[in-house]
């Protein structure tokens, strides 16, 4: 699955299945956004490791983002 594909099916979950408002979810796909251009897109959704995350929570404590 592609990017643009997996954010924009997290989007429909997180309104339909989860009814999140339209912040929340719009924060939540600012946040795989990023996650997405960190990874420069060379890494498909479904294969996104552990350390990828860890590397990514640490990028943004650098830049003085919350991981939270």
């Amino acid at each position: 699955m592609q990017w643009v594909e997996a954010i924009q099916s997290f989007k429909n979950f997180l309104k339909l299945e989860r009814g999140l408002a339209n912040n929340s979810v719009e924060a939540y796909i600012a946040d795989i956004s990023k996650l997405s251009s960190f990874v420069q897109q060379s890494v498909y959704p479904e294969n996104i490791s552990e350390e990828d995350l860890y590397r990514f929570l640490a990028f943004l404590n650098e830049i003085g983002l919350s991981s939270t």
